[in-house]
This record gives structure tokens, C-alpha cells and sequence, in this order.
């Protein structure tokens, strides 16, 4: 005779397949987040390594730069060292699109390295992206020039927009928007702030985009413009520094 099997419909063998069907799908989920992750991070290191020649070529010519210029003030009498400074670098996706840029300095060693700080002296920040499977430059500050006061470049952890505001006696920071690998060619906002005691009617002072406002809304719009307000770390760059953090 044919067995008949005979299902137990009880709750506690009702309570047990439900927990062996959520076992089974957790492990199941658990395991495409690994396999999107080791996708994603291999991805990211296959992006990185495409940055190698890149940071070398920049390292050599900031090198030169700074020997030249050392070179040429031994011969005025005055002694430097810009040749001892480092090439500093950091990978972060700007712009949320699945690309690291390559943000590169040249600084002295005594520098924060992070790339929410700098003062605009001797502006060294360069930024890179790549497209189409190519290294592209997005911003370039190539040009070693460390008496030269420029405007600061300052990148800020969940902001899609690229401060190049500039150093002196009062707030002056300028947002310039950067998405899908490209940064705009005009600025997005001004913002500029100043004291009572350097204004002229004994009041301070808050502008957007040149545009009086109150202290409530200057402040809201500049912390959604800087994201977190911090930086990434950047770290020396070395032949062998450089393949550690790809």
C-alpha cells in the first residue's frame, strides 16, 4: 500500500518552518551583499590602479617645480626647501557616481592633509576623474607658485560641490557645483560673512551670492552646501604608499 504522508500543521512545527525560510533568506541576502561588496570594491581597486602613472607624473612635476625654485633662491642668498615637501592623495566619489576622483597635493609635511583644510598659499589641489575608461583632469593647480595667495580648494564629505572660496580678513567661500565628472564653469554660490566690527554700519554682515540675508538662513545654506563639513585624509604618496590604498 501506498504511504501517505501526513503534514503536521501544529504551531510549533508552523513556528519552526518559519524560521528555517527566514534562516534560508538571510543567508541567501547575506550572501549577494557580499558579492555586490567584492564587486564594488573590486571595481574601486580596478579605478585606482587606472590613477598610477597619474600621481607619478604629478609627483615628478611639483618635484621639479620645487627644486627650480629652491635652486633659484640659493642664488638670492635665501634658503628653502620646497623640494622636502610630499605629494599627498586621497580617492573619493564626489559626485555619487560611482567613479573616485584622485585628489592630489603637494604640501609641506607639517600640513593637516585633509582636503577640508588649506589657506590658498601656494595651491597645489588637483583633482582627476576618469571617463570613458580614461584619466581626466578636472581641476588643475599644477603650477607650483608657494609665495602666490590663490583661491583655496576644499572638498568636503557629502557635498557635490567643490569650495574654491579664498582666505583673508572674513568669510569668502564659493561653491561650484560638480556632477557627472565635470565641475561648472561658474560659480553656484557665494557666500561671504563678516563681523560687526569690520562693516561700516556696526552690523554683521551675511551675503549669498552677493545678496543681503539673515544669519539664520546664511547658516542653514552653508551647512547644506559643505555636507558633513569634513574632509577626506590624505596620505603620502609613494610608489609603495600608493598600491597600499588602491
Amino acid at each position: 500500500m501506498e504511504r501517505i504522508t501526513r503534514w503536521d500543521f501544529s504551531g510549533k512545527a508552523l513556528m519552526a518552518l518559519a524560521v528555517s525560510l527566514l534562516v534560508a533568506v538571510a543567508l541567501g541576502l547575506s550572501g549577494l551583499c557580499a558579492d555586490d561588496a567584492y564587486a564594488a570594491s573590486s571595481k574601486k581597486k580596478a579605478q585606482h590602479k587606472k590613477y598610477e602613472k597619474t600621481i607619478k607624473s604629478y609627483h615628478a612635476k611639483m618635484k621639479k617645480q620645487a627644486k627650480a625654485i629652491d635652486k633659484q633662491n640659493k642664488s638670492y642668498g635665501l634658503k628653502t626647501s620646497y623640494a622636502s615637501n610630499k605629494t599627498y592623495f586621497a580617492f573619493a566619489d564626489i559626485d555619487k557616481n560611482g567613479v573616485d576622483e584622485l585628489i592630489v597635493r603637494y604640501e609641506d609635511k607639517s600640513a593637516k592633509h585633509n582636503t577640508a583644510v588649506g589657506d590658498g598659499y601656494g595651491e597645489t589641489t588637483t583633482i582627476y576623474t576618469i571617463k570613458s575608461g580614461k584619466v581626466k583632469k578636472v581641476l588643475d593647480n599644477t603650477e607650483f607658485a608657494p609665495y602666490f595667495h590663490d583661491a583655496y580648494t576644499h572638498i568636503y564629505k557629502g557635498s557635490k560641490y567643490i569650495d574654491q572660496g579664498f582666505s583673508h580678513g572674513y568669510e569668502d567661500l564659493s561653491f561650484w557645483k560638480y556632477s557627472k565628472g565635470k565641475l561648472s564653469k561658474k560659480c553656484a554660490y557665494w557666500l561671504t560673512s563678516i563681523d560687526a566690527s569690520h562693516t561700516s554700519t556696526g552690523k554683521a554682515s551675511y551675503r549669498i551670492n552677493d545678496k543681503e540675508v539673515s544669519a539664520k538662513k546664511y547658516a542653514a545654506k552653508k551647512k547644506a552646501l559643505m555636507g558633513t563639513g569634513k574632509g577626506y585624509t590624505m596620505h603620502a604618496y609613494s610608489s609603495k604608499t600608493f598600491k597600499k590604498y588602491i
